[in-house]
């Protein structure tokens, strides 16, 4: 199953404030924190600090963003180490250094109380954009992230021609409104090409994972003249809302 999901999820790349749940329109700068639970927090804990005075926060100084935390269930080296990831949506980088001069001038409770569940590394970027279906927004469902790099002769025009297709295949096949996004131009980080994410409602996604397991996906992918240009590792993790300013 694992080599088919493998192969499934090499073939769909990315597309927008990636427009909706997880992810947002044209594209959006992504920012990411790798975080470890403290000793008795669990990541629902920290997802409802984030549901709750994080938003707040955000809200009372009307700043521009959406943020998700990705609880990981099953991740690949070397991206295994962190219990969770924080991460943020900004429309552009002039609002996510709004973010961040109001963090860093007001923000000194507020990351307090961040402090008593978890502890971060510095964050990363990327650049990220959808495909076609905007995420379904939903307070909890599973995620996937494929990390991609380019088979040899391959290019990113190769990995973007070839996902509109395979994004609208799946859901044509499936019946689905699974969304997926693309993520690029990373700073901070090294050892891949891009990201693709993939999410949508739990029962969306089990047709998805259970048209891997027998086959029957992949068939009809490759029916449709869809070829991967990447080798990927994918990683599934539970997406928790935060804040949603869609």
């Amino acid at each position: 199953m694992i080599r088919l999901l493998l192969i499934l999820l090499g073939l769909v790349g990315f597309s927008g404030y990636v427009a909706s749940d997880d992810h947002q329109p044209s594209s959006v700068v992504v920012e990411v924190y790798e975080c470890t639970l403290n000793d008795g927090a669990s990541a629902e804990d920290l997802a409802d600090f984030g549901g709750t005075d994080f938003k707040k926060f955000v809200n009372k100084n009307k700043l521009v963003l959406n943020s998700y935390l990705w609880d990981a269930v099953a991740v690949s080296p070397p991206f295994d180490e962190p219990d969770v990831r924080w991460v943020n949506y900004f429309p552009s980088w002039g609002d996510y250094y709004s973010m961040r001069k109001t963090f860093n001038e007001k923000g000194s409770s507020l990351f307090a109380k961040f402090s008593e569940l978890a502890s971060c590394a510095k964050p990363r970027f990327a650049a990220g954009r959808n495909i076609g279906k905007a995420f379904p927004i939903a307070d909890e469902k599973p995620l996937i992230v494929s990390v991609c790099n380019l088979n040899e002769g391959k290019t990113m025009q190769d990995a973007m021609g070839s996902a509109p297709k395979a994004a609208g295949t799946i859901n044509e096949v499936l019946g689905t409104n699974i969304g997926s996004s693309m993520w690029t131009n990373f700073i901070g980080v090294t050892g891949l090409d891009y990201l693709l994410v993939f999410s949508g409602e739990t029962g969306d996604m089990v047709k998805m994972m259970d048209g891997v397991k027998d086959g029957s996906l992949l068939m009809k992918m490759v029916q449709a003249g869809v070829q991967s240009p990447s080798t990927c590792a994918v990683n599934l993790h539970h997406s928790h809302l935060m804040v949603n300013q869609r």
